[in-house]
């Protein structure tokens, strides 16, 4: 069986037409693979960013915690020429002020059933140093030559502090020790 030159080229049409087909088709199957490997590449990126921002986020917040952490207070007999007072020892360690200082402590019962009495002092610049806050209204400077002694048997004698570090971040120390930023609550 002979084919014509019309058949003949009839057939070469439809391999070719075939041929464009299937290329269509592994153009379109390729298409496909390339762009799931490239959205698969796209989700990996974007998890890495997620990674990369919660480690900067990580890293900002315990830097701004270095300089709140150095901020503390404990309960302490304080010793002097005039006797003994009982009350809180603050200590700014860092090279930096903090500012509007809230020292408050309820009051209490201490271990020999004497009573502590509420304390509740103010500053409104603690420069790096020592301070102690008795019964008085202001916190007094403690120089080395001052002597105090913590009070170890007693938790009621403990404090809490608030106070706003160098960039304008709150933070509360509670009389446990425990160092955490403060919720601002928005006026309005």
């Amino acid at each position: 069986m002979r084919m014509t030159m019309g058949e003949t080229v009839e057939s070469v049409v439809n391999i070719f037409e075939i041929l464009a087909a299937v290329a269509t088709i592994g153009a379109l199957l390729y298409l496909a693979k390339q762009t799931k490997a490239s959205t698969a590449s796209m989700q990996h990126s974007q998890e890495l960013t997620n990674i990369e921002m919660q480690r900067e986020e990580r890293a900002l917040q315990e830097a701004a915690q270095v300089h709140a952490s150095q901020i503390a207070c404990w309960p302490v007999i304080r010793h002097s020429d005039a006797g003994k007072a009982w009350g809180v020892e603050i200590r700014n360690s860092s090279n930096t002020s903090v500012y509007d200082l809230q020292i408050t402590r309820d009051a209490g019962v201490a271990a020999s059933k004497a009573k502590i009495p509420k304390l509740e002092n103010r500053a409104a610049v603690l420069a790096p140093g020592r301070y102690f806050a008795g019964g008085g209204q202001y916190l007094e400077v403690l120089s080395d030559e001052h002597v105090t002694h913590p009070i170890v048997g007693n938790g009621d004698y403990a404090a809490s502090l608030t106070f706003t570090d160098a960039n304008g971040q709150r933070w509360v120390r509670d009389k446990l020790g425990s160092l955490q930023q403060a919720t601002v609550v928005p006026q309005g």
